[in-house]
């Protein structure tokens, strides 16, 4: 048996006043022979009637305190900062053939450099090559490893802003030594 919506909603019309009658019902308290106390809505012989509050569903607020500004403080507008800062070539631990010692150091950046700034290239902690914009290449770089590090200047101050991590990178060069050594061994 399905009932209709009509059905349904007549139901609930006759029912809501009985559950709102049943909520101002009286609580009565009562012990029973052995003593434990018991609370019903039927008023048996020797109960008391139990006052019950009405339950709270607010809180009243006492407001929201409002925000007092100290006039004395000036709020300095601070620039936005540097997000990124990397070498993205040559990547961390390569290991470049450059006969020339010639390499090119490219990087990443957000936001762009500000006309206040310059990026430093640092090659073994000493600087290298400072720049407003564009790649860095370095000549005549010796064999070895290397530790290579960009940093953003603040022009007037000096200050260094913010740093990238340090990448190594190794040179491999052809050595005058090593045409030497196979130059004798060619004649002997």
């Amino acid at each position: 048996m399905r009932l209709s919506i009509k059905q349904f909603l007549l139901g609930l019309l006759i029912c809501l006043p009985l559950i709102v009658l049943s909520a101002e019902n009286k609580i009565y308290k009562t012990r029973d022979a052995d003593g434990n106390t018991i609370y019903t809505d039927q008023a048996p012989e020797n109960a008391t009637e139990v006052e019950v509050e009405e339950p709270v569903n607010y809180i009243k607020s006492e407001g929201i305190p409002k925000f007092q500004s100290k006039p004395d403080l000036k709020l300095k507008k601070k620039p936005p900062g540097y997000k990124t800062l990397l070498i993205t070539s040559p990547a961390p631990n390569d290991t470049i053939r450059t006969n020339a010692g010639t390499l090119q150091v490219l990087y990443e950046m957000s936001p762009n450099l500000q006309s206040n700034h310059s990026l430093q290239l640092l090659v073994d902690g000493s600087v290298a090559q400072s720049t407003k914009s564009g790649a860095f290449t370095l000549n005549n770089l010796d064999r070895g490893t290397h530790q290579l590090q960009l940093q953003i200047i603040d022009s007037q101050s000096g200050k260094v802003l913010k740093s990238s991590a340090s990448v190594s990178v190794t040179i491999l060069r052809h050595s005058v030594q090593h045409t030497q050594i196979n130059q004798s061994r060619t004649s002997n």
